[in-house]
């Protein structure tokens, strides 16, 4: 490689690292990402800067890539963050759509904090209660699923019915 590629790309690799500072520094601004430490990766290309990670919220996300956006040198923000939000509805209309889980859209209550998924509720079985781990699990954006369902005892649920 000549001397004149290499001077060339490192002052691109510097270009690029101070973009990316400002605009970390852009979001972090804002006191809702900043309180919430949501996990963003800023990577800048040029004049084009990627967002990585997930937040809280769909109004963090469209947040984060309105500030990223105004900030001097950005041309164009591409978007690869997931919002919790997101991930709680997509995981729900997942089970109502499987055939072996989708009785249970009620029934269990999906809950995400910055991509962690936690599953609370009852299901009558183990067998049911991994498939919907499972389902959850496949859901891009999220990071790793806390399955706390219980399985239903069918002696109390007898008994339940029959009182």
């Amino acid at each position: 490689m000549r001397r004149d590629d290499v001077n060339r790309r490192i002052r691109t690799t510097q270009r690029d690292r101070d973009l990316e500072a400002r605009v970390n520094q852009a979001l972090w601004s804002y006191s809702p990402l900043r309180e919430s430490r949501c996990p963003i990766i800023v990577i800048a290309r040029g004049d084009v800067v990627e967002l990585t990670g997930t937040v809280r919220t769909e109004l963090m996300k469209s947040t984060a890539l309105r500030l990223a956006g105004a900030v001097p040198g950005v041309s164009k923000v591409q978007d690869n963050l997931v919002s919790d939000e997101s991930l709680e509805q997509e995981i729900g209309q997942r089970l109502a759509r499987n055939a072996s889980t989708h009785l249970l859209a009620n029934e269990v209550t999906v809950c995400s904090v910055l991509g962690a998924v936690y599953l609370r509720g009852q299901v009558e079985s183990a067998t049911v209660k991994e498939e919907v781990g499972r389902i959850a699990s496949q859901v891009p954006g999220v990071q790793m699923v806390i399955n706390e369902l219980t399985v239903q005892d069918h002696n109390a649920a007898q008994l339940k019915k029959a009182a």
